[in-house]
């Protein structure tokens, strides 16, 4: 009997950051992004990086965008081992793999590397914007989107909208590629090439980065795009250390949470009332 492949995620909910570079900010006035993509057709044998027996999915997401970036670089696939994605992993994990936040695994990702890759630095993307993320995969080869995921379809297929967002699926995946003819998305997770609707990414997604992998290959080779603001991204690089890494970020608490604090807070203040009718009788 064949053995049964977990699918496991491992996304905590969104860590905020006021300090993270901002893709708005060097966009403005860019011309629109083409209407068809493709960092993902010959990509072979991507693996699971790990996420099958490690809730390791913002990691192993990093190793899914190393295998487009070196493929589309005319490199050859490079597949990081699930040896070395887990002892990433387990530098930023919660617990004992209770999952990990997308901002942590980044800024592991630029300052200890994984598997002896760093990448330079990041740039948020507005959650569910279509052009920003569209624009994150044509300047930067892909795109790092976290989501919360429904009951329903949690594994798939990601094209009709079904359920609401829980933060207790949250997952992270790489988009490589897109089409406005289908309205699809290109992803990398689980062993997969698969896709995903723009609606689902719309509905879904809470969180994404446009990471800056070796940005002196592209200005060298010439394919940089047009009206892109590198000079701006290149002064904030050279300021890195002294932006990001004054402060810790602030966690942004998770929906359910926030929840229970005011059915708490209510429920006191009716107990108080109670008390103080009963007082006053």
């Amino acid at each position: 009997m064949a053995k049964k492949i977990k699918k496991l995620g491992g996304k905590l909910p969104k860590k905020k950051d006021a300090r993270n570079f901002q893709m708005e900010t060097y966009t403005k006035g860019v011309l629109p992004p083409p209407t068809k993509i493709d960092h993902a057709s010959r990509l072979v044998g991507i693996g699971y990086m790990a996420n099958d027996t490690w809730n390791s999915c913002t990691v192993s997401t990093c190793g899914h965008m190393v295998q487009s970036w070196t493929v589309y670089a005319e490199r050859g696939q490079m597949n990081i081992s699930d040896e070395e994605i887990i002892e990433a992993y387990k530098t930023i994990m919660v617990g004992d793999d209770q999952g990990a936040y997308s901002l942590d695994a980044l800024n592991m990702w630029r300052k200890r590397g994984i598997d002896n890759e760093k990448i330079e630095a990041f740039v948020e993307v507005e959650p569910g914007d279509l052009t920003q993320t569209k624009l994150a995969v044509q300047y930067f080869g892909s795109c790092y989107i976290g989501m919360r995921l429904p009951d329903e379809r949690m594994y798939g297929p990601w094209t009709t909208v079904t359920g609401v967002p829980k933060d207790t699926n949250g997952h992270v995946v790489n988009i490589c590629g897109y089409n406005d003819a289908t309205q699809m998305f290109t992803v990398c997770t689980w062993g997969e090439v698969t896709k995903m609707s723009y609606a689902w990414y719309q509905k879904y997604s809470d969180e994404g980065y446009a990471v800056a992998d070796d940005i002196s290959l592209n200005e060298s080779t010439g394919k940089t795009p047009e009206g892109f603001d590198w000079n701006t991204l290149m002064g904030d690089l050279n300021n890195l250390d002294n932006v990001q890494d004054t402060q810790p970020p602030v966690d942004i608490e998770p929906t359910e949470k926030k929840m229970d604090k005011t059915i708490l807070i209510i429920g006191g203040v009716v107990v108080l009332m109670i008390i103080g009718f009963a007082l006053l009788l």
